[in-house]
């Protein structure tokens, strides 16, 4: 099973082969349009596979299942949020079952507040960390991924410590939670440390972060096979997004035996 994170940088339609040619199995993408605009762009079979979350049409947070794996809304809904929502996925044949917290914590700019919306939301419904306070019980309830651009690094160091929107307090909800970033796991890396980075500001090498993750349960560390980070040259070289995709696979047959226990 194939798992990307990407955030497109918007125009998903002129980029789907790129999608594609990476064979995911599951795709959490940020700044994509919604189904209604793929459509119309002629991007059918991708609109009708996706799960989107945004305000801005051209440019939310979708989830896409691809060869027979299927992504559906979870019915725990709680807490309503603009760019965190949990779904329920099940790989090809249903061999594998699996929660998914997609996740895009992102301010909007030029939108309402969230307190001033119909129904209004709650001012932090941006904040991963919120997101992990509210949906605990359902996070704990079956495996569960929690993926996407986090916009967030250890390295950030203008947030607070004490701050809702510092990058370790979710790193410490994961852990407690039962959940390891893939990429760490398998490099070996730690937080702040890593060597290859996700988003290049600008798409420059100047001012470059890791911010994309994919947190998987400790229980499928064994079936963890290889993660890749897409490279500069191929991705923001040539500014198809000043994101390279994360790329995640882990071995279906392990997964399933992992469910049975």
């Amino acid at each position: 099973m194939r798992i990307v994170c990407w955030n497109v940088r918007k125009s998903l339609h002129k980029k789907v082969d790129l999608l594609t040619d990476l064979h995911p199995d599951i795709a959490i993408l940020s700044e994509v349009a919604s189904p209604e605009v793929l459509e119309s762009k002629g991007r059918n079979s991708l609109a009708e596979q996706m799960e989107w979350a945004g305000i801005n049409p051209e440019s939310g947070l979708g989830v896409v299942g691809f060869g027979g794996a299927k992504v559906s809304p979870a019915s725990e809904q709680r807490g309503r949020r603009r760019y965190i929502f949990p779904l329920q996925v099940s790989t090809h044949n249903s061999a594998v079952h699996f929660n998914l917290l997609a996740s895009w914590p992102r301010r909007d700019r030029g939108n309402p507040k969230p307190s001033e919306m119909v129904p209004p939301l709650s001012d932090d419904c941006y904040l991963l960390s919120s997101a992990l306070k509210t949906y605990d019980q359902w996070l704990r309830s079956a495996p569960t991924v929690v993926a996407g651009d986090f916009n967030n690094s250890v390295n950030f160091k203008k947030v607070p410590k004490s701050s809702p929107r510092n990058h370790q307090l979710s790193l410490t909800m994961l852990d407690n939670i039962g959940l390891v970033s893939a990429y760490h796991e398998f490099k070996q890396e730690e937080q702040g440390s890593e060597t290859k980075n996700t988003f290049f500001q600008h798409f420059q090498t100047i001012k470059q972060s890791h911010i994309d993750y994919c947190f998987i349960p400790k229980a499928w560390i064994p079936a963890l096979t290889n993660v890749e980070v897409g490279s500069f040259a191929d991705w923001v070289q040539n500014r198809i997004s000043d994101h390279v995709p994360l790329i995640v696979d882990l071995d279906e047959a392990i997964l399933a035996a992992v469910a049975t226990k």
